[in-house]
């Protein structure tokens, strides 16, 4: 059978290098590879396993899982995560492997350090941590975990504590606390140990409370771990029995349940009730949850609880063998054929039943028709331990004859094929059960001997012998050698006394070399595991000395850019210097030039000198004679001056003439506008007087009213105190008769009626005279109003009065 992870290894030791290359060979694989239970049964014994599962671990440790706040945790480590968690959820041996090489003293930290402060998790999101729990769940029911690190048991327990109050992960923290508790004993003692063990009780007590079936299941089983159940224990395995009957979604319930159930079934005797609830939930269901619960039975039988007579009672047994042949998960047969097997080791008759022949068929046709790509070697060798121990029921032989009759030639073609197949456990499982057929058909025992002599089944047979670390298989080997070297005519082994000594050598040599063989494996892996972190931090230091060196060029390369463009610069300075040095020649020369010229032109100017001077004394004279001329010109124009005075006067007179006139008739028509103003303001003062008599009449009109008001106010305050003088004499008479209190006491409450409808009355004159007060100020307000336009009026039109004369009197002048 080609091995599922040979390629993914060696594409991972060829190129140890690239670790994108490897990466995406990861992705491809996890993205590939089925989860059917004949795939997990081929990746359970391939050989490269162990080496997948250390590849797996260097990516998810290659750095520590960020805090929500910071990122997100990269895709591949998650799928990594789930692949894992999903091989260790559905197969025991792959739980076992995977539980043995994970990195327990590293994966808390690695999970939580990032999002670990003050003993618990901050900020706990269910879809930051709920692949990292599903994975610890997952390896939490194997008895191969190994966790040493006090600082890690620190970190995983802290964390699991502070996430049974996030509801959605709780039910995860307490079952991988179950877990830890139940199959590490180093997380035991440390559980035990902290110094708030006794407020742990409390909170797995609360959340019994819980709404969720998986929080209660999870916390019943750390319960029955960590404390002692008391009178509570009768309780809790019925909770656990009522849960294998109604499973929790979480996964390993059922192992939870069984762990609860085993921790205290000391306490609690165990009815045919619960026998037959655990069978039938095992008829139920599938996969792990089967293989929990059959471990259970098993448990059962190791510590003294023997549920055959149950079981057939029940007639429960033919059903669970039946189950057995059809499942196909081969750990699960594997398990139930143990356990039957331990129920029927000391019986030479196995009470099955009369007829076994549907049973026993499906049984050898599981063994001689199905391929082995359809059937596992484990599946096989239960199903041919299963057919031996049937072999055993005298009730049913006949019929088991009739169908091995009829099987003769394909029992025989299987043996022979997986004796070429080299498959030696199978192998020697198959030569006992012809064995046990030749007991009762003694012709088989030519045809057997024929075969054994012509294959290499001897050898198969040595190798079982030296390398099996299963004491009922090396027992079985002992008894297939002694009956070859017998001649298949050898009795029973268990009349020698030495049987079990032989089988405890041969045990605790395998079991050595076994562990020596695992030891150097082990060496070699993690030999090559710290190689391969050794080969990627050099390649990791490499690639950072690679982009220094490449940094260096780059500056170097730049370096020369600029002392090239230095050298270019200075060059250009040079040609510059040469030019401007000759320039400097050039003006020198020009500038002698222009000193001769200077000299020449100064001699020039000292001649324009000396004629300028003979030409100053001649303005000189002539600047005299224009003095006399300016005073004949001064004397004119002062002449000229006083003339346009007496020009301008004239004419101004005459525009003055001019603007008198318009002012007049402009005077007139104001005249006439103010006559017509004030005949309307005259009018307008009239209805204003009118109106100001009206307001004095409302005015006094509500004077009047304002001061009946208040002396009907004052007549009802005075009525008030007269009753209140009377309620005050009837209070003074209380003390006599009860008939004269009780018309007292009547007209007590007439009078406060009364008070009461007379302190209405007055709320609202109070009121009304509010009112009244508003208005007659409104009616002051308006009366000051019209006063003063009145008082305008009356002196606007004084005023115009006195304008219209002055305009009469100034049109007749």
């Amino acid at each position: 059978m080609a091995s599922h992870f040979a390629p993914l290894c060696q594409t991972f030791e060829d190129q140890k290098s690239n670790i994108s290359i490897c990466d995406s060979v990861l992705q491809q694989f996890i993205r590939a590879t089925q989860t059917d239970p004949n795939t997990l049964s081929e990746l359970a014994v391939d050989p490269y396993l162990t080496r997948f599962i250390q590849i797996a671990f260097l990516t998810i440790t290659r750095e520590s899982f960020p805090s929500p706040t910071k990122g997100i945790i990269p895709p591949l480590i998650i799928q990594t995560l789930q692949f894992l968690t999903t091989l260790a959820f559905n197969h025991p041996d792959l739980q076992s492997a995977i539980a043995t090489n994970a990195p327990l003293d590293q994966i808390p930290n690695i999970f939580f350090g990032k999002n670990f402060k003050n003993n618990k998790i901050h900020d706990p999101q269910s879809s930051h941590l709920l692949t990292p729990l599903r994975f610890l769940l997952s390896i939490s029911a194997s008895h191969s975990m190994n966790i040493s690190s006090t600082s890690a048991l620190h970190i995983l327990f802290c964390s699991l504590f502070s996430l049974f109050d996030v509801s959605s992960l709780s039910a995860y923290a307490a079952g991988t606390l179950s877990g830890f508790v139940h199959n590490c004993p180093s997380a035991a003692s440390y559980v035990r140990s902290l110094p708030n063990f006794a407020s742990l009780k409390t909170e797995l007590v609360s959340l019994l409370s819980a709404n969720d079936h998986n929080i209660v299941v999870s916390a019943m089983s750390c319960l029955s771990a960590l404390f002692q159940a008391g009178s509570d224990a009768p309780t809790l395995v019925q909770l656990a029995f009522h849960a294998i009957n109604d499973p929790p979604s979480i996964p390993f319930a059922g192992a939870l349940c069984c762990w609860t159930i085993l921790d205290l079934i000391q306490q609690c005797s165990l009815s045919p009730k619960h026998v037959a609830c655990i069978v039938n939930a095992i008829l139920q269901s599938s996969g792990m949850r089967s293989f929990h619960l059959l471990s259970m039975l098993t448990e059962f039988h190791r510590i003294g609880i023997n549920c055959l007579g149950v079981l057939l009672q029940k007639q429960l047994i033919i059903p669970l063998i039946s189950f057995l042949i059809k499942t196909q998960y081969d750990y699960v047969s594997v398990a139930g054929t143990q356990y039957i097997q331990m129920l029927f080791e000391d019986q030479d008759n196995v009470p099955l039943g009369p007829d076994l022949s549907s049973v026993f068929t499906a049984a050898l046709q599981s063994v001689v028709v199905c391929q082995p790509s359809t059937n596992s070697l484990l599946k096989t060798e239960s199903m041919l331990l299963l057919l031996r121990i049937m072999l055993r029921c005298e009730e049913s032989q006949k019929q088991i004859l009739k169908v091995l009759a009829a099987n003769q030639n394909h029992i025989f073609v299987g043996f022979q094929r997986h004796i070429e197949a080299n498959h030696s456990f199978v192998a020697v499982n198959y030569f006992l059960f012809i064995h046990s057929i030749i007991c009762l058909q003694k012709q088989w025992s030519t045809q057997l001997l024929h075969i054994i002599a012509e294959s290499q089944f001897c050898a198969l047979l040595v190798h079982v012998l030296t390398h099996s670390t299963s004491r009922v298989i090396l027992n079985d080997a002992l008894y297939a050698s002694y009956l070859i070297s017998s001649g298949l005519t050898g009795g029973s082994l268990h009349s020698s006394p030495l049987i079990d000594s032989m089988v405890s050598g041969f045990l605790v040599m395998n079991k050595e070399n076994v562990h020596e063989k695992q030891q150097t494996i082990e060496k070699y892996e993690s030999y090559q595991c710290s190689m391969i972190q050794k080969f990627r931090l050099v390649q990791t230091e490499k690639e950072k000395k690679t982009q220094e060196l490449n940094e260096l060029a780059n500056v170097k390369e730049n370096a020369d850019k600029l002392i090239k463009s230095q050298e270019d610069n200075l060059h250009a300075a040079n040609l510059e210097i040469q030019q401007l040095q000759n320039n400097l020649r050039n003006k020198n020369k020009k500038l002698k030039l222009l000193k001769e010229n200077f000299y020449q032109i100064s001699q020039e100017n000292a001649q324009m000198k000396i004629e300028i001077q003979h030409k100053d004394d001649k303005i000189h004279e002539y600047e005299k004679t224009i003095e006399v001329l300016k005073s004949k010109v001064h004397g004119y124009k002062d002449i000229e001056s006083q003339l346009r005075d007496e020009v301008s006067t004239r004419n101004g007179l005459i525009s003055q003439v001019e603007q008198l006139r318009i002012e007049l008739d402009n005077s007139r028509k104001e005249v006439e506008l103010w006559t017509s103003t004030a005949n309307n303001e005259k009018k307008g003062r009239t209805a204003a007087e009118e109106k100001l008599l009206n307001t004095s009449t409302q005015l006094s009109e509500m004077t009047i009213k304002f001061h009946e008001q208040e002396t009907l106010t004052n007549e009802n305050q005075k009525q008030i105190d007269r009753f209140e003088a009377m309620i005050k004499k009837k209070n003074e008479r209380l003390n006599g008769t009860e008939d004269s209190n009780r018309q007292l006491r009547q007209q007590i409450n007439e009078l406060q009626e009364q008070i009461t409808e007379f302190t209405k009355t007055t709320k609202h004159q109070k009121k009304y005279i509010e009112q009244l007060q508003m208005q007659i100020s409104e009616l002051e307000s308006s009366n000051r109003d019209h006063t003063t336009l009145y008082q305008f009026i009356h002196k606007i039109t004084e005023n115009k009065g006195i304008i219209v004369d002055e305009y009469s009197d100034t049109c007749e002048c």
